[in-house]
């Protein structure tokens, strides 16, 4: 990925994932403050002569599901924000999210 990659939309940015090991095109969204004032000063400090593709599609779709579940979402949200089919993958992520073993532990 590369600068290129980020579409500058005023109140949200839209970041598109070129390639990814499914080979579909991916994109998602930054929204609100901090957030977007962090990634639009990554884009201008970052150099050109950087080669591209140092942070894959795929690290950003694990801290994206890594930050969805733990906000509280379920499995058919996180499925359809990772595009996953089978909830094998998407099980893993809502086994280790910090909400879920905050919310097993209140039930103990």
């Amino acid at each position: 990925m590369g600068t290129s990659d980020v579409q500058d939309l005023g109140s949200l940015l839209l970041i598109n994932i070129p390639d990814s090991k499914t080979h579909k095109k991916r994109s998602f969204t930054v929204i609100g403050e901090p957030y977007t004032s962090i990634c639009r000063k990554y884009v201008s400090l970052r150099l050109e002569n950087i080669p591209e593709r140092q942070y894959t599609g795929h690290c950003l779709r694990r801290t994206s599901a890594t930050l969805l579940v733990d906000s509280g979402a379920n499995l058919t949200c996180l499925k359809r924000h990772g595009g996953w089919k089978p909830s094998s993958v998407a099980d893993g992520y809502i086994e280790d999210s910090l909400a879920n073993k905050k919310e097993i532990a209140t039930k103990i």
